[in-house]
């Protein structure tokens, strides 16, 4: 009994071996700026190159993927493709070194001057790229690999790259409707602005309150990336969160945010709007990239 009981064991450790060690290694150049560029990107499974079913790329602000330059390469099919603009449907599905090219609006695979390549344990994709002129500002750059047991390593963020720079500096702006005003429940619209489009705008916050302490206050912020709102705690050291539209209602000892009425939405190209539902006075604040 003993014995069969150490070979289930060891059955299950060598099992997961491949996956303790799947890895996403680097991206060639890791850092730098231009329109075009070819990127060396590496894989490695401990089961060998072929082991790794599909590497992903992406270049964006975060990994949601909409929005952004997001490559996949499938070996079983050794077929390039690339993520539309809604994250919603893969384009392409072309091999390396044909004359084919994929784009979105953020970028172009150019499939000809593209190659896959594997040594050892170690999958190499030279990816070439061509970034439209909208896609402005950093983006890190991505990757993420899967083997033929489902495993995967995970996003890791490899390095960083300017397609174009921003053509403005100017800071972004913010208003907010009502202005003033009584009552214990309203929706409060928060309007920003960017010269360099909505999407340039990676996080808004606001802030309700006789001061700008943030302790005992209904203080707000937006992550544009996740769709996420989070609320502070009463002394203002924690954060409850949750995805705008759904559910959940955040509170503290101040305010109560009703996420099934708190909205988001993209305009012009430079404005992003919030529609918040919760008085004191409305403080905003807000960056850009």
């Amino acid at each position: 009994m003993r014995g069969v009981f150490a070979a289930i064991v060891l059955a299950l450790v060598f099992g997961r071996s491949g996956y303790a060690q799947l890895a996403v290694n680097s991206v060639s150049p890791s850092s730098g700026s231009g329109g075009s560029q070819t990127f060396t990107f590496a894989a490695s499974s401990p089961n060998g190159f072929a082991y790794i079913s599909t590497f992903q790329m992406l270049f964006n602000w975060d990994t949601d993927g909409g929005g952004g330059c997001y490559v996949s390469y499938n070996a079983s099919g050794n077929a390039v493709s690339l993520m539309n603009d809604a994250a919603s449907q893969w384009l392409g599905g072309y091999a390396p070194g044909s004359s084919n090219t994929v784009s979105n609006s953020q970028c172009t695979v150019n499939l000809v001057s593209t190659t896959v390549s594997g040594a050892g344990n170690t999958l190499t994709v030279m990816l070439a790229l061509s970034f439209n002129s909208s896609f402005i500002g950093p983006q890190t750059v991505y990757g993420i690999a899967y083997d033929q047991a489902a495993n995967n390593t995970g996003w890791k963020s490899l390095g960083t790259w300017t397609p174009y720079a921003a053509p403005s500096t100017q800071p972004p702006t913010m208003s907010v409707t009502p202005t003033s005003g009584v009552g214990i429940s309203q929706i409060f619209s928060f309007h920003v602005n960017d010269l360099n489009g909505y999407r340039y705008i990676p996080e808004a916050s606001a802030l309700i309150e006789a001061s700008v302490t943030g302790v005992n206050s209904c203080y707000v912020y937006y992550l544009q990336a996740e769709n996420m709102l989070y609320l502070y705690n009463n002394a203002g050291s924690a954060v409850s969160s949750g995805n705008l539209g759904s559910t959940t209602t955040l509170s503290n000892s101040q305010c109560s945010v009703n996420l099934s009425q708190t909205t988001t939405t993209g305009s012009g190209g430079n404005d992003l709007q919030h529609a918040l539902r919760e008085c004191q006075f409305v403080h905003g604040a807000l960056r850009d990239r």
